[in-house]
């Protein structure tokens, strides 16, 4: 990907900047935007260790969809011979480009600008609950993947992160899944699942809580409840950012069965699977 002139010198100190302010809510002060050294250090340990666990599958040439700054692309390129990160924030890659010295593109996750059977290996992060079409998704990454080739993919679980609601809570997210529902489109779209594994283990209070507000949210105005989750997920944080630099060795990834389908307590998935032949 090729950048004008006027974008290879804005100083780094200015786009950081317009990307932090881009990635916030102004209505409830929400970010949704990892940028290591400044997203909360509970966050940046738990994409960190997201990827880490791709990196142990991958190989050849792999795309990371989604890619965001391309702190991930770094990660998955220590094990593969050529990293594509391809975001559709122009900021995000081109602070990529610079601080990691990313191969970025430019584009669409729905309007994957590639041949057929272009890559060894697929890797999306969080990506595909953003996206109004997961069929359309899945399908354009099965034809874009070669023969026998992976697609590792993270979501975040409804059960946890919006139960009781239709529209997930999260503001910039467009649809969640289930596990069994989302296993069900895998396999409509023309892939095995091999592996699952649960991050984020979520306690019988945490699960009664997010029900709760679920509840709440059916009877007050919606941006009440927001800015209730903020002050509690702020307190949060305070407990479990003790750490000065993030660590995703203490993100623990526990490798689940099919059978537990919707009924698994963590807060996101992560299911590696083949394009079946």
């Amino acid at each position: 990907m090729s950048f004008s002139k006027k974008e290879d010198k804005v100083k780094l100190g200015d786009l950081i900047r317009r990307m932090l302010l881009n990635s916030i809510d102004p209505k409830t002060g929400i970010e949704e935007f990892i940028l290591i050294g400044y997203s909360p250090t509970q966050v940046i340990s738990t994409h960190l260790s997201r990827y880490l666990l791709a990196s142990k599958f991958i190989g050849g040439v792999v795309l990371d969809v989604a890619s965001g700054p391309c702190y991930g692309s770094s990660i998955l390129r220590r094990k593969s011979s050529l990293v594509i990160s391809i975001d559709i924030n122009k900021d995000a890659l081109l602070y990529g480009k610079r601080v990691y010295h990313a191969d970025c593109v430019l584009a669409d996750a729905l309007h994957l600008p590639f041949r057929e059977s272009s890559f060894n290996c697929i890797v999306s992060i969080e990506t595909i609950e953003h996206l109004k079409d997961a069929d359309t998704f899945l399908c354009d990454i099965r034809n874009t993947i070669k023969r026998k080739g992976i697609l590792i993919l993270s979501t975040p679980n409804k059960l946890i992160n919006s139960p009781c609601s239709s529209k997930p809570i999260n503001l910039y997210h467009k649809k969640e899944y289930y596990l069994g529902q989302l296993l069900k489109i895998l396999e409509n779209c023309g892939f095995k699942v091999y592996a699952i594994w649960g991050g984020g283990e979520v306690k019988k209070i945490g699960l009664l809580y997010q029900f709760l507000i679920c509840l709440l949210r059916r009877v007050f105005y919606p941006f009440i409840i927001s800015n209730l989750e903020i002050k509690v997920n702020k307190y949060i944080q305070r407990e479990t950012d003790s750490a000065i630099d993030p660590d995703p060795s203490t993100v623990k990834h526990v490798r689940l069965s099919e059978k537990l389908t919707n009924i698994a307590p963590y807060r996101y998935f992560i299911i590696l699977c083949y394009k079946a032949s």
